[in-house]
């Protein structure tokens, strides 16, 4: 008599798909079914790596049409994900549940543990927190009995922000409080070796027990453009051709647009520049968005860019990752700040309407470009030579030993001597990392880069084939180092920083490759899309070896059309980027704004103890900004943004330092102490307030009868001056002087 099957049931690809057809009425592709699959399999953890806006977020709800009772528990790095999920699962008449700080209830826990909820999205510090709630369902078999997976949504971030959100290296605990069989799901469009060995280090995933399913993570509707700043950038004139000098309502609106900042002044003070360049009706369409924001503002917002009330946002990471915002034509990343996984998530915002092409803008500080490099170790050569010479002692002659320069010669890397590199067999593996973004909960960090191996740059010569320059470069930047090589050490001391490799290949990808140059070059190789088709091995320094499966099956996923799937079809760009196709952008993101005079020079105020009359002057600044919000804006306006649009709370406390010194009299004073946006509209009632409380100063009267001065004469004086009598120092007596 045989014996009964044990282990849970297994499902084929077909039964998967037909199932999701049923219910759901979608039809999903093959790479979507083989990671349900493998979750329903339970016979390890799954890792999927696919695009972003690519459909990932599907394979965690498809698992319980063959669960009925089951439940899913999503980890998510941003509450404002968790909150979409929830949204989505509504749609899908599916019941889910996001625990954050506020809905952590005794009787929201209950409910779970009873099975209301199918999902429940929770965040770390949530999963994690000593005697919380969830540390009472890992004691209920109840509950870990039904539990189907632990989703960790955008997986990377279990490496990436492990330094500022702690609880991330704390999960492995948790294979010790719920049955092994449970799998890991650890889904992103970034993880590249190094990250995908730290993540699994952190979970607990044994290498031999996982199953990854690796698709390429090319965005090709997004179109890539390096631009080299052209402005200062306190100044953000770069930003400019957003809304060119003069713009007014009917004029053309740029498409809608997300500019990243990995600070969050760099947001605050980009947006209030834009801003200025709006008429005041207008003004209030851009806005910033930061951990600091409450979450009714983030879901009003992000809900208000969705529809087109507003054009755009000035934001960081906290804006949210895979976010479901299908239209945003533009992307923006302001400055170098970030490593490439990171601007490869932040890119990615952009058009997850896969049949939409949008435009992906990396503005990048002059110093970051070989030519400016060239030109500054030139500088510093010079600049060495002639110190030398100063120093160099006047008899020296031309036998004395010269030193060695410091610096790289013209056209070298400026780079230090290697050392500590181990360099990995080459294997045609890499993926991608992630954004530095922020907890809910917390400030946005901005973290010095994280230390880069220590490799030259290299730069293909024209005569080195397109297959040499690849393989050098994937070995560079698999290349393992010590945690903080020499270099990073003397960087850090001297205040510098440096880019990764692929980084900065990805900036000079005009002049360092061989031939045909191409932004998606660097990022292809570093990403290994090149390399999707076929069994993709890992380096033994990385990750061993385990069940790696590339998928680009869309022929398989869709035999029944001519061509195949056309969602999960890996297609070439159709423009690619400006170096690919240049008439294409000729006329993008120009900015040529004319030469303004310099503006005057604004007070310094010393440092100063406010009075009373200063602390009277900033309420009646604020009940006037406050009441002028209220009319011009309304009252709905001021309670869920505050007074900021009439004035800033620099403005306004600019206004009070310059007060007490009587520096503002005049609207143009005004203008100039404070370059208030406002001071045509609203001046002279903000100088009929500092009036009361500081008022003019009064001039001295003169004298109603003066003494008159003596007559005065065109005659010199003839004045006789009194010679002087030398007397002696020793007896005091004229005639003679002691010796």
């Amino acid at each position: 008599m045989p014996s009964a099957p044990t282990g849970p049931p297994k499902y084929s690809c077909t039964q998967i798909r037909a199932k999701a057809i049923e219910s759901l009425g979608y039809q999903p592709c093959l790479w979507q079914i083989k990671v349900v699959e493998a979750i329903l399999k339970r016979d390890g953890d799954v890792v999927c790596i696919s695009a972003t806006g690519s459909g990932k977020t599907l394979t965690f709800w498809l698992p319980l049409l063959f669960r009925p009772g089951g439940i899913q528990l999503v980890i998510s790095p941003l509450n404002i994900l968790g909150q979409q999920n929830v949204a989505q699962l509504a749609a899908m008449k599916i019941n889910g549940i996001t625990i954050t700080a506020e809905t952590a209830t005794h009787k929201n826990f209950q409910d779970i543990e009873d099975g209301k909820y199918a999902v429940v999205v929770t965040n770390v510090e949530m999963l994690m927190q000593p005697h919380g709630g969830f540390e009472k369902l890992w004691k209920k078999p109840n509950f870990t009995s039904r539990l189907i997976s632990l989703v960790w949504d955008e997986g990377h971030c279990a490496s990436t922000w492990a330094a500022f959100r702690p609880e991330y290296k704390q999960v492995s605990r948790l294979r010790y409080l719920i049955p092994r069989d449970i799998p890991f799901v650890i889904e992103s469009a970034t993880l590249p070796p190094a990250v995908l060995s730290d993540v699994m280090k952190n979970l607990q995933v044994l290498p031999d027990k996982c199953t990854i399913i690796r698709r390429s993570n090319d965005r090709p509707n997004i179109n890539l453009v390096v631009r080299e700043m052209k402005y200062p950038m306190n100044s953000y004139k770069d930003l400019a051709f957003l809304f060119p000098e003069g713009w007014k309502p009917g004029d053309p609106l740029p498409h809608k647009f997300l500019i990243f900042f990995d600070s969050i002044a760099d947001s605050i003070a980009a947006a209030e520049y834009l801003r200025a360049r709006l008429p005041p009706e207008h003004r209030h369409k851009i806005k910033w968005f930061n951990s600091e924001m409450s979450s009714e503002f983030k879901d009003t917002e992000s809900d208000a860019l969705k529809s087109g009330k507003i054009w755009g946002l000035c934001c960081t990471d906290s804006f949210g990752m895979g976010l479901d915002l299908s239209d945003v034509l533009l992307v923006i990343q302001w400055r170098s700040t970030c490593d490439m996984c990171t601007l490869w998530q932040r890119l990615g915002r952009a058009a997850r309407a896969l049949n939409l092409i949008a435009t992906g803008l990396f503005l990048v500080e002059p110093k970051r470009f070989d030519a400016n490099i060239a030109k500054a170790e030139a500088r510093a050569l010079k600049r060495a030579a002639a110190s030398k010479k100063r120093k160099q002692p006047a008899d020296a002659g031309d036998d004395s030993p010269a030193k060695r320069a410091a610096v790289a010669a013209p056209g070298e890397p400026n780079v230090p001597v290697v050392r500590e590199i181990i360099m990995p067999a080459v294997t045609e593996t890499a993926a991608a990392a992630d954004d530095i973004a922020v907890s809910e909960d917390s400030h946005d960090p901005f973290l010095p880069p994280s230390p880069m191996p220590n490799l030259p740059v290299l730069r293909g010569p024209d005569s080195m084939q397109i297959d040499d320059y690849k393989l050098t470069r994937r070995a560079i930047y698999a290349a393992v180092t010590s945690p903080v090589p020499e270099w990073a050490k003397a960087t850090k001391k001297k205040g510098a920083d440096r880019l990764e490799p692929v980084l900065d290949d990805f900036i000079n990808a005009a002049t360092r490759q061989p031939k045909n140059p191409c932004f998606r070059l660097p990022p292809t190789i570093y990403f290994s899309n090149d390399s999707t088709g076929q069994l993709l091995p890992f380096s033994s320094r990385s990750l061993p070896a385990a069940d790696a499966i590339a998928v680009s099956d869309h022929l398989q996923c869709r035999p029944d059309l001519e061509g195949g799937c056309t969602r999960c079809k890996i297609a070439p760009a159709e423009i690619c980027c400006e170096l690919c196709t240049p008439d294409q952008f000729v006329d993008f993101a120009r900015v040529n704004l004319p030469k303004t005079k310099q503006q005057p020079k604004r007070t310094t105020i010393p440092d100063y103890k406010a009075d009373h009359v200063d602390f009277v002057l900033r309420d009646d600044l604020q009940k006037f900004r406050k009441s002028r919000t209220i009319e011009l804006r309304g009252t709905a306006y001021y309670r869920s943004l505050g007074a900021a649009y009439v004035m800033p709370d620099n403005v306004l406390q600019r206004i009070v330092d310059c007060s007490r010194l009587h520096k503002i009299q005049t609207t143009a004073d005004l203008l100039k102490e404070t370059r208030w946006h406002r001071v045509v509209e609203d001046g002279e009632q903000v100088l009929a307030i500092i009036s009361l409380h500081h008022p003019p100063p009064t001039l001295p009267e003169i004298p109603a009868t003066l003494t008159p001065l003596r007559p005065t004469t065109n005659t010199p004086l003839n004045v006789t001056q009194t010679p002087n009598i030398r007397r002696c120092s020793q007896c005091g007596l004229l005639g003679h002087i002691g010796v």
